[in-house]
């Protein structure tokens, strides 16, 4: 049990989490950013004990700023590299159009119509259709998947 507390005050320390900012505040009673922030130093340092199979982890950019967007992406990095048999399942409905889609082997895109668009493969780079983009990003473009921009992310529409 020790171990895992000193885990779960590493990841609140590199989320920038104070354990006096929330030491007498009930749960109910915290942000939204600090709530996001500390499940997510539970979740990795249970799971850095553990070493499941299977690590899903939903909606982690939720309520954070960017600093702390950085700070989880280096985390799953470094997650994926200590727990090479861990399969990681990150659902977020902030990734479409983000440097984010690095993170990740292998992208399963959901639509309103609940048809998937699997890619397995690299992500690459962003581009344009006359840019030359590579990995999901040139199969978003090749299979004339049009993209419409929505606030804060970007949603994928099939021709």
């Amino acid at each position: 049990m020790a171990d895992l507390l000193k885990l779960v005050y590493q990841y609140m320390e590199a989320l920038n989490l104070s354990a006096e900012s929330i030491r007498d505040k009930n749960f109910n009673d915290m942000s939204g950013g600090q709530k996001c922030k500390l499940r997510l130093a539970i979740y990795f340092a249970m799971a850095e004990c553990i070493k499941p199979r299977l690590f899903m982890i939903d909606e982690p950019f939720n309520d954070v700023d960017d600093p702390s967007e950085r700070a989880i992406c280096e985390m799953l990095e470094e997650f994926k590299e200590k727990n090479a048999g861990t399969t990681t399942f990150v659902v977020t409905h902030q990734d479409n159009n983000s440097l984010r889609l690095n993170l990740y082997d292998r992208v399963l895109l959901m639509r309103n119509s609940n048809k998937p668009i699997v890619y397995y493969g690299p992500v690459g780079e962003e581009g344009t259709f006359a840019s030359g983009a590579t990995g999901y990003h040139k199969y978003i473009e090749e299979n004339k998947i049009g993209r419409r921009v929505v606030p804060q992310h970007t949603c994928f529409d099939l021709p």
